[in-house]
């Protein structure tokens, strides 16, 4: 289990270090983001008509953001991140 954690913690480490460049991750505050009660905060869950904007103004070349935006769902719904985790 503790793998599993560990696991886990270091792809929410890295999905909102990553997620800090992007232009989503920007107007969201991620690089304010400092563990998984900061995030919450950060990207409240939204549901389609509020990420319509994002969606449609992302061309080719910036499918990351929605690929981010995507990512980000199943992080609210799926995994489950220690509230003491600290992003450090």
């Amino acid at each position: 289990m503790a793998t599993a954690l560990a696991d886990q913690d270091a792809i929410f480490r890295y999905l909102v270090k990553t997620g800090r460049l992007t232009e989503f991750g920007k107007a969201a505050g991620l690089d304010q983001v400092d563990d998984y009660e900061g995030f919450k905060q950060s990207v409240p869950i939204r549901d389609y008509e509020q990420l319509k904007p994002w969606i449609e103004k992302t061309d080719s070349k910036k499918i990351v953001n929605l690929v981010f935006i995507l990512v980000l769902y199943v992080i609210h719904e799926n995994v489950q991140i220690p509230d003491n985790t600290a992003l450090k």
